[in-house]
């Protein structure tokens, strides 16, 4: 894994936690490691909540889909009381986990393996 520093804005900055290359992940051709960058849809909710905490201070989120945890790091730096983690893929949930831990709030996290493609996902 490599660390990066992403800027949100001036007053917001989010350490994340992404692979060192990811052609180095192994992935099926239909498949491809999607949730292995921070996606823009991920960082503008990043910022959104960061500026907004009133939104989710003191409540229980899930980031689903969350990848390398953009959004639900910056959850839980805005005040969620516990953040879940949810992504199909493993490796992108150890991501995530390190992502939480590196801004002090990886023990209101917990990642959960979640296929949103399958009904029967924990």
């Amino acid at each position: 894994m490599r660390s990066i520093e992403l800027t949100l804005s001036p007053a917001h900055q989010l350490s994340l936690a992404l692979p060192k290359d990811w052609r180095d992940i192994p992935y099926a051709r239909d498949d491809p490691p999607l949730w292995a960058a921070a996606w823009p849809s991920g960082t503008a909710t990043a910022l959104h909540l960061l500026e907004h905490p009133e939104l989710i201070a003191g409540k229980r989120v899930c980031d689903v889909g969350c990848g390398v945890g953009t959004a639900g790091i910056a959850a839980g730096l805005a005040g969620a009381r516990e953040v879940i983690l949810a992504d199909r893929s493993p490796l992108a949930l150890e991501c995530a986990m390190a992502g939480a831990v590196a801004n002090g709030v990886g023990s209101r996290c917990e990642a959960r393996t979640m296929d949103w493609r399958c009904a029967s996902s924990e």
